[in-house]
């Protein structure tokens, strides 16, 4: 009975190695998937990178292209402003004697009818 138990744990320790074998076979599989999924993920990253500072650069580019147009704008709003405030120094004096002359030139002459009207104590 010793020859067989001696058999069974000499079976024991053969299978104990092929699983720590297997077991180390499956640890270096796993390593070198995360391996192989690392480097994937970034060559994937590596072209999403390219592909979105082109994209950066392009929208750069066009924005570069929309400073001029600012610039523009803002060169003809100071022209507009140049144009409006010598509209208002020609026209002030003008719009100052209008207002004037209304207020000040005030006609006091009664219709004929009001006059009546007032003289007979029928004003309303």
């Amino acid at each position: 009975m010793s020859s067989k138990s001696q058999e069974l744990i000499g079976t024991l320790l053969d299978a104990e190695t092929k699983a720590e074998k297997i077991v180390a076979q499956a640890r270096e599989n796993r390593v070198r998937k995360l391996k192989d999924a690392r480097t994937a993920a970034e060559q994937e990253l590596e072209i999403f990178r390219q592909k979105e500072e082109e994209k950066f650069n392009q929208e750069s580019a066009a924005m570069a292209g929309q400073g001029n147009d600012s610039r523009d704008l803002d060169s003809r709003t100071a022209q507009e402003l140049n144009n409006v405030e010598a509209d208002f120094n020609a026209n002030k004096k003008k719009t100052v004697d209008y207002a004037i002359k209304n207020i000040l030139d005030i006609n006091l002459s009664l219709s004929s009818v009001k006059a009546e009207m007032l003289k007979s104590g029928r004003a309303g």
